[in-house]
C-alpha cells in the first residue's frame, strides 16, 4: 500500500508542472482526511493530463487531432467530455482498452465519493486511487504499445537509422527504442517487421531485418527471446524467404536455439545445412552468417540437446570448414563436436583419394598446434595411423610426414607418443583397424624412444 512519503515521491515521477500541482492538492486533501476530495482531484486530473497530452500528439498523429478537434469544443462549452475522449483514444488504439477499463473503474469509485451514495472513502481508497492516477497515467506518455510501434516502423524507410555496420550498434540503437514500447505491443511489432522483410523497398527492408536482429543480439529478456522464437522461428521456419533472417538470429544468440519444438529443429537443421552450403571459406568469420558463427551458438546450449537436435547440421559443417583453425577454438569445450571433428580428419588422413590425403597432410603441418591442443592423446595416435595408411597408398605429402618421423607435426606427435607409453596394447589394436592390418606394429609407424 502507498503511504504518505512514496505519494510524496510519486509526484516526483511526473514531467508535467501543471499535473504535479493537481496532484499536489490531492496530496493535501488526503493529509487534512478530505479523502473524498482527494479521489475527485485524482481522478479530475487523468482525464486533464489526457487532454493535455492529445494536444500534443496530435501535432504529429493524424487520428489525435481529428479527436482533439472533436472534443475541444465540448471541453470549452464546459461539458461532460470525458467518456468520450477516452472512448475515442480507445477505439484508435492511441490509449489501450486496458486503460480506458481502467479508467472506467476509477470513474465509479469517484462518482461513489462525489455523489451521496452512503459511502465514506477510506485513507487506503484514496491512496489507492491516487497512486494509479500517477504510475498509470501521469507519469507516462500517451501512446499505446501499437502507437509506438507504428512510429518504429515509420522509422524504417530512414536511410540513417543504422548508420553503421556493426551489430553491437544496431543492438544499442534498437534497446533505446524499444524503451518506449509495453510488453503487450512486442508481437504487433514483431508481426509488422516481418511483413517489412519483404517491402519492395530496399532500406525499410534492410532495415527490419537489423531491428530484428539488433532486438535479439546478446538479449537476456527471456519475454523477448520467446517471443521471436514464437512468432519468428517457430511460425515462418518452413518458409524459404525467412531462412536467411533464421540462420542469423540464431548466430545472433544461442538461446534462440533453445525451447522449440521437434519439427522446428528439424527444419531448422536444414536451414543450417542450407545456410552452410550457400556461404563459403571466402566469407569473413566477423560476418554473422558464417556458418561457424553458428556453430558457437550451438556449442553453448546444453551438450545432450545440442547433440540430439543439431548433430545432422553440425556435421556438415564440420566437414566442410574441418581446415578452418578457428572452428577449433569455438569447439574446444564441446566433446561431441570435437569427436565429429576428429572423425572427418581420420576420413581424410587416412583417404585413398590422393588429393584428399595431402590435403590434410599439409593442413597437419601447417596446424600441428591447434590439432594437438584440441584432440586427446588417443586420438594424435590415430591421426598418425591414418598418415601412415595414406603413406601406403603413395600420397606424396603423407608419405614425407612418415620418412621424416612425424617431425614436422612435433606436438601431435608428441601427444600420441605418450599414449603408446600408457596405452601400448590397445594402441597397436587401433592402429590395426585404421590401417586394416592385422599384422602390423606400432615400431613399423613411429619409432618408440
Amino acid at each position: 500500500m502507498t503511504y504518505l512519503r512514496d505519494m510524496e515521491e510519486l509526484i516526483s515521477s511526473i514531467n508535467d508542472i501543471n499535473m504535479q500541482n493537481y496532484m499536489r492538492e490531492a496530496l493535501r486533501c488526503y493529509m487534512t482526511g478530505a479523502h473524498r476530495a482527494c479521489i475527485i482531484m485524482s481522478f479530475i486530473t487523468i482525464h486533464e493530463n489526457i487532454y493535455t497530452k492529445l494536444d500534443r500528439l496530435a501535432l504529429v498523429n493524424s487520428k489525435a487531432k481529428k479527436i482533439f478537434d472533436e472534443i475541444t469544443p465540448t471541453k470549452e462549452n464546459q461539458a461532460v467530455f470525458e467518456k468520450e475522449m477516452v472512448d475515442k483514444l480507445a477505439k484508435e488504439n492511441i490509449i489501450t482498452k486496458l486503460d480506458a477499463s481502467f479508467i472506467e473503474i476509477l470513474g465509479k469509485l469517484r462518482n461513489k465519493s462525489a455523489h451521496p451514495s452512503g459511502h465514506s472513502p477510506s485513507a487506503e481508497e484514496s491512496r489507492y486511487v491516487f497512486s494509479e492516477a500517477i504510475t498509470r497515467f501521469l507519469s507516462k506518455p500517451i501512446l499505446s504499445a501499437n502507437q509506438v510501434s507504428d512510429e518504429i516502423l515509420e522509422s524504417l524507410g530512414g536511410g540513417n537509422l543504422f548508420p553503421t555496420l556493426k551489430i553491437s550498434d544496431h543492438a544499442t540503437i534498437v534497446k533505446h527504442e524499444l524503451t518506449r514500447l509495453a510488453p503487450e505491443g512486442l508481437p504487433y511489432l514483431l508481426n509488422k517487421l516481418l511483413h517489412s522483410l519483404d517491402d519492395t523497398n530496399n532500406i525499410i527492408s534492410k532495415n527490419a531485418q537489423k531491428f530484428i536482429l539488433g532486438m535479439s543480439y546478446e538479449c537476456s529478456d527471456e519475454y523477448i527471446l520467446s517471443s521471436i522464437r514464437k512468432i519468428i522461428i517457430e511460425k515462418q521456419i518452413h518458409k524459404t524467404e525467412r531462412e536467411e533472417c533464421i540462420a542469423l538470429l540464431v548466430s545472433c544468440n544461442y538461446h534462440l536455439l533453445e525451447n522449440l519444438s521437434d519439427p522446428t529443429y528439424i527444419r531448422l537443421n536444414e536451414v543450417i545445412i542450407k545456410n552452410c552450403k550457400n556461404n563459403g571459406h571466402n566469407l569473413a568469420l566477423n560476418k554473422i552468417k558464417h556458418p561457424i558463427n553458428i556453430i558457437k551458438s550451438i556449442t553453448k546450449i546444453e551438450p545432450k540437446t545440442s547433440q540430439k537436435k543439431f548433430e545432422k547440421a553440425t556435421k556438415v559443417t564440420v566437414e566442410k570448414f574441418k581446415y578452418n583453425t578457428e572452428l577449433y577454438n569455438i569447439i574446444q569445450d564441446c566433446d561431441w563436436i570435437k569427436n565429429q571433428l576428429f572423425k572427418c580428419l581420420l576420413n581424410a588422413a587416412k583417404s585413398h583419394d590422393f588429393e584428399t590425403a595431402n590435403d590434410f597432410a599439409k593442413f597437419a603441418i601447417d596446424a600441428d598446434n591447434e590439432i594437438s591442443g584440441t584432440f586427446t592423446e588417443k586420438q594424435c595416435f590415430g591421426l598418425l595411423a591414418g598418415i601412415y595408411k595414406a603413406k601406403l597408398n603413395n600420397a606424396h605429402d603423407s608419405k614425407a610426414i612418415v620418412v621424416n618421423k612425424y617431425n614436422s607435426i612435433p606436438k601431435t606427435k608428441e601427444k600420441a607418443l605418450n599414449v603408446v607409453h600408457k596405452e601400448k596394447e590397445s594402441c597397436q589394436s587401433l592402429l590395426r583397424k585404421i590401417v586394416d592390418d592385422n599384422s602390423l606394429l606400432i615400431d613399423d609407424l613411429i619409432t618408440i624412444e
